[in-house]
């Protein structure tokens, strides 16, 4: 586990696992580049914990170029994003 803080581009603060093990539960590899669905460019960050106690799902995050570093999580990043 490589655990970093990263922003949410709602300002949140959180520590995300920015290894490849945890991202690799979703089909990705840390710092892989990624498209949206939309075909903005981005790159995956790492997987969080729930985000609320009575949640027991892992989400992955991502930061896109347009947003300047600030990351957002996919909820279904088998759907939602394409390697490059």
């Amino acid at each position: 586990m490589i655990v970093k803080e990263f922003t949410t581009i709602s300002g949140r603060t959180l520590e995300v696992d920015t290894s490849n093990e945890a991202c690799q539960k979703f089909g990705f590899d840390a710092s892989q580049r990624i498209t949206d669905i939309h075909g903005n460019p981005g790159t995956v960050v790492g997987v969080t914990s729930p985000l609320r106690s009575k949640d027991s799902q892992l989400y992955l995050w991502v930061t896109l170029d347009k947003h300047n570093g600030r990351i957002i999580f996919s909820s279904d990043p088998a759907e939602q994003l394409r390697k490059c």
